[in-house]
């Protein structure tokens, strides 16, 4: 099924509200109003309340948040005090997504019905929840903006190593939208965001785009860190990134904080979700590169034995390496290739 988009702002528009923006912080603007929704299609496979949903990629949205993380946990890391900014709408767990996500696994937070993420009927993924703002994520951006419908997994951890890792997908309806729709992610460890790209900008949607080539608004986006899944079948976004890995620095054997969590810019529709690999994050002991071995032929040739006659019955034994003579009974060193004697007073 087609994937939809179209554009919301005219230019006006959009320079008015940069004017506006101009003069207010990001937390004037985390009780704006929102902006129209776009039209929902609706069929028998995206029926709520009474009705049912069919997907075809299985969501467990029942768990609680401990449960939640536990999915999401690997070696080394110990886990308490787990909450969630948001609503039990914006979170899940999912199963057999590779096609789909790029892992088969994990859990999936949205700004919007997570419902909606495996369910390409719905045409755009687009939820108001009146959702809060969150000045963490807000302060990621670099140009101050509306935020709304934050969604947030929140938890305290005791790391084995000095360093924790985890993989994760974002992907968005505001890939050909106007840049002012900056929906993004961060991953704050003890209050430092590390969900950087390569250039260490923070993960929106203008940077992704970006930083893989794509100034123009483009369709499908597919280059760099962006992946096109127009053809992908039970998949709302028509374009997502690749699999990006996070490492921060942590305080191994004491307690770490961490934030992870995504939100919607300048407006509280066209929704944004955030994929974290199940079993991904861990701390794990650095892996060491392989020894290198030194080949046979690169050695110093192996020592000769060799035997100089001395004046009356004494001989001393002489090893040559390498181009030089060494005493191995103590008395003579010879020069090899002079074979010149020094000498000496043996002690026998």
């Amino acid at each position: 099924m087609e994937k939809h988009r179209t554009r919301r702002l005219t230019l006006a528009a959009g320079l008015a509200l940069a004017l506006v923006l101009a003069m207010f912080p990001a937390q004037a603007f985390a009780e704006a109003a929102p902006r129209e929704q776009p039209p929902r299609e609706q069929s028998p496979e995206n029926q709520t309340g009474d009705e049912f949903i069919t997907l075809a990629i299985p969501l467990d949205t029942t768990m609680t948040n401990e449960q939640l993380v536990d999915f999401l946990m690997g070696p080394g890391v110990t886990v308490s005090n787990v909450s969630f900014v948001g609503l039990d709408e914006q979170k899940a767990t999912f199963s057999g997504a590779t096609a789909q996500v790029g892992f088969d696994k994990g859990i999936l937070i949205s700004t919007g019905e997570v419902t909606d993420v495996f369910n390409e009927s719905v045409g755009i993924p687009s939820t108001d929840f009146g959702g809060p703002s969150d000045a963490q994520l807000a302060g990621l951006l670099e140009t101050p903006m509306y935020t709304y419908d934050a969604a947030i997994i929140e938890f305290e951890f005791v790391p084995e190593f000095d360093t924790i890792t985890f993989n994760y997908v974002f992907a968005t309806s505001e890939w050909d939208q106007e840049p002012e729709f900056d929906d993004c992610f961060g991953l704050f460890v003890n209050g430092v965001n590390y969900a950087l790209l390569q250039s260490g900008s923070p993960v929106t949607v203008q940077n992704l785009l970006g930083e893989s080539g794509l100034i123009t608004q483009p369709y499908p986006p597919t280059q760099g860190y962006l992946v096109s899944t127009e053809n992908v079948n039970d998949f709302s976004f028509y374009a997502r990134s690749v699999v990006l890995e996070c490492t921060a620095p942590v305080n191994p054997g004491v307690v770490n904080h961490i934030r992870i969590g995504i939100i919607d810019v300048s407006d509280a529709v066209w929704d944004s979700a955030l994929f974290l690999q199940a079993k991904s994050f861990s701390s794990q002991a650095p892996v060491m590169p392989p020894k290198e071995e030194t080949a046979v032929s690169d050695l110093p040739p192996a020592p000769v034995p060799v035997t100089i006659p001395q004046t009356g019955d004494a001989s001393v034994p002489l090893a040559i390496v390498g181009g030089s003579a060494l005493l191995l009974g103590g008395g003579a060193i010879v020069a090899a290739g002079a074979l010149r004697r020094r000498k000496t007073q043996l002690n026998r």
